[in-house]
């Protein structure tokens, strides 16, 4: 159920804003220990607004307090604000599901249920009265693990809906392993089978050192275990901190991310949920990408039987995810993923949050606030390259995860100086009429404030990048004999190619500009190129 909307139509753009900037006060006030009341800030919209802004700024408190590992006692704040208890729900719910079962519990414990207790008993009685049960993912405790008898088991890393991760010690190769054991009823399910199998051969075929090892598949009619490399340093979902990590760690963990994904791409293969909790540390915080249950091949994303579906955590899906559009994911569907997780880790908080609803629908049609606006320190270029990512255009994205890579290792070499030049701001230069003559290589500047789209690190826009990167390559898979570039007449292309890209080129293109007449196009092109 959704909070209903009391915004009027005629001026619901204009209150949205209100909303957002009162909660922006009030969460920077928080921030800055400063207590703020939910009542007060209440007070500086109109009545009609209360319901839309209550819901909003419990959602703001709810999350630092979590952010903060404060317990949150939700019958007090029902009692706080009489009337909207539904709002005090849906506010105190989840935004992407992770916090479910901390909701669950609560929600139990408000009504006074409680788990039934057993009596204890002696295990020889037990045996009598039911036979035996074999070990489950079902139950989590060490003495139940339902591993083979060459593993050891240690300890419980992790459990959830698809079953538990143990880590174990492998007696064969004298090695740590973390085992995933998907629940039995899971297990009997021929999908989940699938799914799981998947998982371990798609890993399987990507030998990466940011890509976590899978050393085996074990199966049989009853259980399904995936055995992978053990990495002791835990998840990046556990090292996301209010206000952000610093720059450098930032810029450091997600070349090495993008590496990986990049490689995985190179093999035709797209992960589809990226996040922090799939990206491992080692023992020396290098990270390494986990969780291919949801990747496919390049030739699977057009099978029509995924049309409509989405796939992949919400808060990290890219807008053609959030759509259903599996014909058109590929490999910047990850980078918007990526760009995801850069935004989180450099300001705490993820670009889009609210109900499933609110964030589905911000991915598909709002751009999320720029990052300095909470961490101004930050370096203009790193807020260009996280806004790129987060570009809701596929074009308007990096065309590779290799060279979002590029991108941040110039930045990170360049180092973290908020001094660098900002090219998300162009500068401001003089108009040159031309009347209906095409721009040169003297009006490129003012040529190239007037194309639209997200910047590179150099300023050029994704229409001359591309093109400067096919010409100047010397890979012949990335570049071509022949290139053409059409439209109707007076749209632009003169100017696109001698204002735009062949000022951009570099000394190692010779450029040869011939203009075309009726009848000496030839003659001229001969003898400009000396034949």
């Amino acid at each position: 159920m959704s909070r209903p909307n009391p915004i009027p139509d005629p001026t619901r753009l204009q209150q949205a804003v209100l909303i957002d900037e009162i909660c922006t006060r009030f969460e920077d006030c928080f921030r800055n220990h400063q207590s703020p009341q939910i009542e007060r800030f209440l007070s500086e919209v109109p009545p009609e607004l209360h319901l839309a802004t209550l819901g909003e700024l419990l959602a703001v408190e709810f999350e630092l307090r979590r952010t903060r590992g404060e317990s949150i006692d939700l019958a007090a704040w029902k009692q706080r604000f009489p009337g909207h208890e539904t709002v005090v729900e849906e506010a105190f719910a989840p935004a992407a599901g992770n916090d479910f079962e901390e909701w669950l519990t609560s929600r139990l414990q408000e009504v006074g249920w409680r788990m039934p207790a057993f009596p204890e008993r002696d295990p020889g009685e037990s045996a009598r009265e039911e036979p035996p049960r074999p070990p489950s993912c079902d139950a989590p405790g060490l003495d139940n693990a339902p591993l083979p008898l060459r593993f050891t088991p240690r300890k419980v890393l992790g459990q959830g809906g698809f079953g538990t991760v143990y880590l174990a010690h492998d007696q064969h190769h004298n090695r740590p392993v973390a085992i995933k054991c998907i629940r039995a009823e899971r297990a009997r399910d021929t999908a989940n089978r699938d799914a799981l199998r998947r998982e371990a051969h798609f890993a399987a075929r990507l030998s990466h050192p940011g890509i976590v090892e899978i050393h085996e598949l074990l199966e049989d009619d009853q259980s399904l275990l995936i055995v992978e490399e053990y990495l002791p340093g835990g998840d990046l979902r556990s090292r996301v901190v209010p206000g952000g990590l610093p720059f450098g760690q930032v810029a450091d963990w997600m070349i090495a991310i993008a590496d990986a994904v990049s490689f995985a791409h190179q093999h035709d293969l797209f992960h589809r949920d990226i996040k922090p909790a799939n990206i491992l540390l080692d023992e020396v915080d290098r990270p390494r990408v986990a969780d291919f249950g949801l990747a496919l091949l390049e030739e699977q994303l057009l099978d029509p039987k995924l049309s409509g579906r989405r796939s992949g955590t919400v808060a990290y899906m890219s807008p053609e995810q959030a759509r259903g559009e599996s014909h058109r994911l590929d490999g910047r569907s990850d980078t918007w993923s990526l760009g995801v997780v850069l935004y989180e880790l450099l300001t705490g908080r993820c670009p889009f949050r609210g109900t499933t609803d609110q964030i589905l629908d911000q991915i598909r049609t709002k751009s999320p606030r720029p990052l300095r606006e909470l961490r101004p320190e930050l370096p203009p270029e790193i807020e260009r390259i996280c806004l790129k990512c987060l570009s809701r255009r596929q074009a308007d994205r990096y065309s590779t995860v290799s060279d979002l890579a590029a991108d941040l290792r110039a930045l990170r070499a360049k180092g973290s100086s908020s001094e660098n030049t900002d090219r998300s701001c162009p500068l401001h230069t003089s108009v040159v009429p031309k009347g209906l003559r095409a721009f040169d290589a003297h009006d490129r500047e003012f040529f190239l404030d007037l194309l639209p789209g997200p910047r590179d690190r150099d300023g050029l826009p994704e229409c001359i990048r591309s093109w400067k990167q096919r010409i100047e390559s010397t890979q012949s898979d990335r570049t071509a004999a022949i290139g053409v570039v059409h439209g109707p007449s007076g749209c632009g292309k003169s100017s696109l190619v001698r204002s735009g890209l062949i000022p951009s080129l570099g000394p190692g293109v010779l450029p040869i500009v011939v203009e075309a007449t009726p009848d000496d196009t030839v003659r001229t092109l001969q003898a400009t190129l000396r034949l």
